[in-house]
């Protein structure tokens, strides 16, 4: 059986492992490119199958009530990123009054769009015109997760 886990903290090595990959970087933009965010209220998981450091998450405690979260999988985790993003959504639900979590797309990254769908998350709307990719203003979409939804998943 397969062993998939998310732990809490990441080492230097991983992080510069995750950004290094190609798939990643099209999460970077004109003003904030693809690289680790060191910040009090950012937090990075680490995850894992079968003891092997398969990608991270990204969870920035944006409100008191709420969670953002981004995935930063790394290409061998694709058979196991449902379980992960689950796994990563019951522990953002675990903190201390956590009501929602959050996830922001880049318009144009279609797979990890569906990667939020497809882990329960629901289509909430985009934002127009919120950041700048090689100097054209791009929209981000947003999809969220309230702690009632996780209760009735």
């Amino acid at each position: 059986m397969t062993q998939i886990t998310i732990t809490t903290g990441i080492t230097d090595e991983h992080l510069q492992l995750v950004y290094a990959d190609s798939r990643i970087q099209r999460i970077g933009h004109d003003h904030r490119p693809a690289a680790p965010v060191i910040h009090p209220l950012a937090q990075y998981l680490s995850a894992w199958v079968d003891g092997a450091f398969v990608g991270a998450f990204l969870s920035i405690r944006a409100l008191s009530t709420e969670i953002e979260i981004h995935a930063l999988l790394l290409s061998q985790a694709i058979h196991e990123s449902r379980k992960l993003g689950r796994l990563v959504l019951a522990w953002a639900f675990e903190q201390p009054g956590i009501l929602r979590v959050t996830g922001l797309v880049i318009d144009g990254l279609d797979s990890a769009l569906n990667y939020c769908r497809k882990v329960g998350m629901t289509y909430e709307g985009r934002k127009r015109h919120v950041c700048l990719i090689n100097g054209k203003p791009t929209d981000i979409h947003i999809t969220g997760m309230t702690l009632q939804d996780w209760n009735r998943s």
